[in-house]
């Protein structure tokens, strides 16, 4: 029986209960899928291909946040469209840095950072990884274009700060992405303190 099936199912089922998403679920569902084919593609090297998936996920999160249904988005599932919009841009901006379009790279992180921080405080675990990712690609690409260095550290160092908080109180499927990211993160932090303050200790 597949997701569609249950949902479609009459409410006096026992069953629809175990079986459905809920409407939060359904969006991290959603943005899985998303990843694991657009991650494919960059496996690949069809950046361009991929820079499409995720730019249509983009355009649909705007969408659906803009009112595109008619009926005013609940709080909590905007929310997380919006933690979801913020990587895909983060997403296509370093794809972007990849295909040397230095001036997209730039404005699409920036944008990436400034949508989710638009959210407001950090409420659940998803969303502090997913401030630390947009903040990591914010500064991997400015690193990479050796541009606004000391904003590109700073940025560095909160995702750092964030990844730390995580590891301290691992939660469930996020625990071992934030296990393999940080001692990489923290690597770029340190190579990037060097090149913001040649000579200093690290």
């Amino acid at each position: 029986m597949t997701v569609s099936d249950a949902g479609r199912r009459g409410t006096g089922d026992p069953r629809r209960s175990r079986l459905s998403l809920s409407a939060v679920e359904a969006i991290d569902f959603a943005a899985d899928l998303v990843q694991r084919r657009a991650g494919a593609l960059v496996d690949a090297g069809r950046y361009e291909e991929a820079i499409g998936v995720y730019d249509e996920e983009a355009r649909g999160y705007r969408a659906l946040l803009g009112g595109a249904t008619g009926v005013p988005p609940d709080p909590g599932t905007a929310r997380r469209q919006g933690l979801h919009l913020g990587k895909a841009l983060m997403e296509i901006g370093t794809l972007s840095a990849r295909l040397h379009r230095t001036d997209d790279a730039l404005a699409l992180t920036d944008d990436a950072v400034g949508v989710v921080r638009a959210l407001g405080p950090i409420d659940s675990v998803l969303g502090a990884y997913v401030l630390a990712r947009v903040l990591w690609g914010f500064a991997w690409v400015r690193a990479g274009l050796a541009v606004e260095l000391r904003p590109a550290l700073a940025a560095a160092q909160e995702a750092e700060g964030v990844l730390r908080g995580l590891a301290q109180d691992p939660h469930g499927a996020l625990a071992s992405s934030v296990r393999t990211d940080l001692p990489v993160l923290q690597a770029f932090v340190a190579h990037l303190t060097e090149r913001v303050s040649p000579g200093l200790p690290r």
